[in-house]
């Protein structure tokens, strides 16, 4: 995903879990078609002091930074939880 660039509109759904790279967050958004559905977990900071998964800050989530982090999409689920891992979950569509 790093080295090559997603194609635009092209997908009806990207799944990505236990992976943090933000500056794919805007090719992320915009290689979903109109009506795609993108279904995002992660991990928060808040991991980290559990002394599990990524201790990296550049691989942790801030409060609220998934649910931002695509403002075109139309968020239909998010949820940031502590157990049993420290994880932010969106479900969002892009507009038709």
């Amino acid at each position: 995903m790093e080295t090559a660039p997603l194609p635009a509109a092209a997908f009806d759904l990207i799944l990505c879990f236990q992976y943090l790279d933000r500056g794919l967050f805007p090719s992320i958004e915009s290689a979903l078609r109109p009506g795609g559905y993108l279904l995002y977990q992660t991990f928060t900071e808040l991991e980290r002091a559990r002394g599990e998964g990524p201790q990296d800050p550049r691989h942790l989530l801030r409060t609220g930074e998934l649910r931002a982090a695509f403002p075109r999409l139309e968020v239909l689920f998010y949820r940031e939880c502590e157990s049993p891992r420290a994880v932010a979950s969106l479900l969002a569509r892009r507009p038709l």
